[in-house]
């Protein structure tokens, strides 16, 4: 079947359930992995926050692409984020079926799966390094798309994460209404700079606020948020095109909070699955984990992440958090993870709070990890993803296009 033709297949009116035979036990695509007794595992379908939680090369990026397949399968939005510094693009391969020889065995015999593709877009700020990638690859806007996002909404997002204490965003509160002209950023950092009513430190946040709006995330041209939130397709936030790594943490907590903020005033009638990878950097648990110049934007992130993590169930909105150690991430966040998969890792503590043996996580094989969701623990196989994988070190939209290239070359050649 042809890129197109699987394109095309994406949520069905009637979606067949694919079954599989293992030990007895029937296997969907709602099953994330096989216990040690052959038997399925599924996540939960309520709103449920999850952590994976694993040392580099561990496999948790593999585990949250399957997870994101479960997720649309049972119709819900997916988005990602990923506010690591170096850009990776790894989420768009989900367009392309899985084809990786033992996955495909694995998933054919243990599961009962065919390889399948997973419509995904990723949006990026409309910076001058995506509108040139456009240009040079042209047939690549269909997987690549900017992201209208307003000066307006920019301001509304200042309050939320400009870091300082609750009287300078009071008093910004006050200054955004005080300024001639609606939501104008220019207009409102010359009123704090010149003003003599105001409060000298207040001065600093005037520099704040010309960072934030010099990064390049203002832009008339793209698709709103609330478009991108109503869509079916997986939904992947790429940095890939925004070349400061620290321009890059500030861009996706710009997204992460617009994002959230949007679909909390929005109707809606099914869940939010949001993936962010590496977020220990959003909320780091101890001071050695923060960013010398971030420092204090970490602190507010933070702080968003413990209210989001505990009022968003309220809101359909459902996390799922991926890091190295237990202990990276704050503890007020990592309480509410209440689905929890532990890759391979060192940490006796959690070997201890799985009644296993140090040895035993130390040595835990990529397609195998320890699943709790408070009721039980599980050692599971887990079910490789359905679509394609990022191979190492092809994580750039320029991997992607070479990739989706072949593929093309291969479909009209070989009917593969």
């Amino acid at each position: 079947m042809g890129l197109e033709a699987v394109m095309r297949t994406f949520y069905p009116e009637q979606e067949p359930v694919n079954v599989g035979t293992t030990a007895g036990a029937q296997c969907s695509k709602s099953t994330i992995g096989l216990d040690e007794k052959g038997r399925p595992v599924s996540v939960s379908k309520e709103v449920k926050h999850r952590a994976i939680v694993g040392i580099t090369g561990a496999g948790k990026t593999t585990l949250a692409q399957s997870l994101k397949e479960v997720d649309l399968h049972r119709k819900r939005k997916v988005v990602e984020i990923e506010p690591a510094l170096e850009a990776k693009c790894e989420g768009i391969f989900m367009n392309l079926p899985n084809n990786d020889p033992v996955m495909v065995k694995i998933l054919e015999r243990d599961f009962g799966l065919e390889p399948q593709g997973f419509k995904t877009v990723a949006y990026t700020p409309n910076t001058a390094k995506y509108r040139a990638f456009i240009e040079k690859y042209p047939e690549m806007e269909k997987f690549f798309k900017p992201v209208k996002f307003t000066e307006k909404q920019m301001m509304n997002m200042l309050l939320k994460i400009l870091p300082g204490g609750p009287v300078e965003r009071m008093l910004l509160y006050s200054y955004m209404h005080d300024i001639e002209g609606d939501y104008d950023l220019n207009a409102l950092v010359f009123y704090i700079r010149e003003s003599e009513e105001i409060p000298v430190y207040m001065k600093a946040t005037a520099a704040k606020i010309r960072y934030i709006a010099n990064i390049g995330v203002i832009s008339e041209d793209g698709v709103p948020i609330e478009k991108i939130l109503k869509g079916k397709e997986a939904s992947l936030i790429t940095l890939a095109f925004v070349d400061d790594p620290l321009d890059r943490f500030m861009v996706s907590l710009i997204y992460l909070t617009a994002f959230y903020e949007t679909w909390k005033e929005m109707p809606h009638n099914r869940i939010l699955s949001f993936y962010v990878a590496d977020a220990n950097l959003f909320a780091p648990a101890r001071s050695k984990d923060h960013l010398d110049s971030l420092s204090r934007y970490q602190q507010r992130a933070r702080a968003l992440l413990q209210v989001y993590a505990r009022i968003s169930r309220a809101q359909a909105v459902a996390w799922t958090l991926d890091f190295q150690s237990w202990h990276d991430i704050d503890g007020v966040v990592r309480d509410q993870m209440h689905e929890r998969f532990f890759k391979r890792n060192w940490s006796g503590e959690v070997a201890k709070m799985l009644k296993i043996e140090p040895y035993e996580l130390r040595r835990l094989g990529k397609p195998y990890a320890y699943f709790s969701n408070m009721l039980s623990i599980r050692k599971i196989k887990v079910r490789p993803p359905l679509s394609r994988k990022a191979r190492q070190g092809q994580f750039t939209p320029q991997d992607f296009v070479n990739e989706y290239r072949r593929f093309e070359d291969e479909e009209a050649t070989h009917n593969i």
